[in-house]
């Protein structure tokens, strides 16, 4: 496929099926019987939307996005309230994080005392464990001294004995307090056993509330979000009730205004984007031309009817990809291709804004893009004529090409 996108046989396709659909009676007339919708003839023979029908459903359409609105405003609510638990939470999160943290510094202290204070008492054991040896060897040692002392006088005798009984008593002081000190050092252990298991257990305490503060911090922003969602929902919605209404005043004030005709450069943009394609441009070899205008757009933006009608085509077509076609009366029709997903279906009316599809990528090319075509009894008009064009710039230079 060259980059003409829509050759002479595909564009012999499109004629053809408007034709088809403007003669064999699938327009709005055709289907105002099972629809409900009401499309009158005028004093020329011309079928026009009825300005009566146009009013009902525009107040029908404010009835149920007034409905949305509360639902979303209930929403909002919960969701605002869901916010402040959130903060709430996060708050106190924060702080308990902070006292355990610093209920750790001086845990930390509490342990390395203990641990000095074992280190003391170690070598404390390991000197009284010399010393009991030492008295040990001399107590032992008595049966020699007793031998000795034989040959010695009383008063030597007894200065002897009491030398002994003083060793004796030292010996039973010594491993008393020894056996304090291993006392001493097995409390010490299992204190500073405990310490160590709710030192873990802080750190642990403060990893979770670390975590749920991080949790709770993605749930706030994941809620803000929503929020922000929603809110532009309901001022979206609250624009169109105000456009609906100022569109129906204009109906009472106006009556002519329901006629496609009358709407010349005041229809809806169909979507925002810049033309790389336009009306009566030269196609590939310049043997065709555009029959319409193609909007470069963001793929799977959704763009909206220009004005009220019928839908009357929702379907694949060779060459524009997924298409719709939109009856406006009197003839008139506009077409929407190249879409990546159609929103519509046949014989949905639509009123202007509501989404027909979202952008795809154009047929051939590189570019996500949108293509627009307005009709009066098949004859290709310049849409650039008939629309606000103020979402749509224009074309820079003669030089885009796909």
């Amino acid at each position: 496929m060259n980059s003409s996108f829509v050759n002479s046989n595909q564009c012999i396709t499109l004629v053809i099926l408007v034709l088809f659909i403007t003669a064999a009676g699938l327009s709005a007339t055709a289907v105002a019987a099972t629809d409900n919708i009401e499309f009158k003839t005028n004093n020329n023979g011309v079928e026009v939307l009825s300005a009566q029908f146009l009013s009902e459903r525009y107040r029908e359409r404010i009835a149920k996005l007034d409905l949305e609105i509360r639902n979303e405003s209930e929403r909002r609510t919960t969701i605002l309230h869901q916010l402040d638990e959130a903060i709430s939470k996060a708050s106190a999160l924060e702080d308990e994080s902070r006292k355990f943290a610093d209920s750790a510094l001086p845990l930390d202290t509490n342990l390395q005392q203990i641990h000095t204070e074992i280190e003391v008492l170690e070598q404390a054991i390991k000197h009284n464990h010399g010393l009991l040896e030492k008295m040990q060897s001399t107590l032992d040692n008595q049966p020699e001294l007793s031998i000795w002392l034989a040959t010695l006088g009383k008063p030597e005798i007894q200065t002897r004995q009491k030398l002994l009984a003083t060793q004796s008593y030292l010996l039973h002081t010594t491993r008393k307090h020894q056996q304090q000190l291993e006392t001493k050092r097995i409390l010490l252990d299992k204190r500073y056993a405990a310490l160590i298991e709710y030192d873990q257990t802080v750190k642990n305490s403060i990893n979770d509330a670390k975590t749920q503060f991080a949790r709770t911090i993605d749930r706030r922003k994941s809620l803000e979000h929503k929020l922000t969602e929603i809110s532009a929902q309901i001022v979206a919605r609250q624009d169109r009730i105000l456009s609906l209404n100022e569109r129906t005043q204009q109906l009472q004030s106006n009556a002519s205004l329901v006629h496609f005709g009358n709407l010349k450069s005041k229809l809806n943009d169909p979507v925002e984007g810049r033309i790389v394609r336009k009306f009566s441009e030269p196609k590939a070899k310049g043997l065709l031309k555009w029959k319409g205008i193609l909007v470069e757009a963001p793929l799977g933006l959704p763009f909206t009817a220009v004005s009220d009608g019928l839908v009357v085509f929702a379907d694949q077509l060779q060459g524009l990809g997924n298409v719709a076609i939109v009856d406006h009366g009197e003839g008139y029709m506009t077409l929407y291709g190249m879409a990546e997903l159609l929103l519509v279906e046949q014989n949905q009316f639509l009123l202007a804004g509501d989404p027909v599809g979202t952008v795809g990528e154009s047929v051939g090319a590189d570019v996500s893009a949108l293509y627009f075509e307005v009709r009066h009894n098949a004859d290709a008009l310049d849409p650039q004529d008939w629309l606000e064009m103020h979402q749509i710039t224009q074309k820079t230079s003669s030089s885009d090409s796909f």
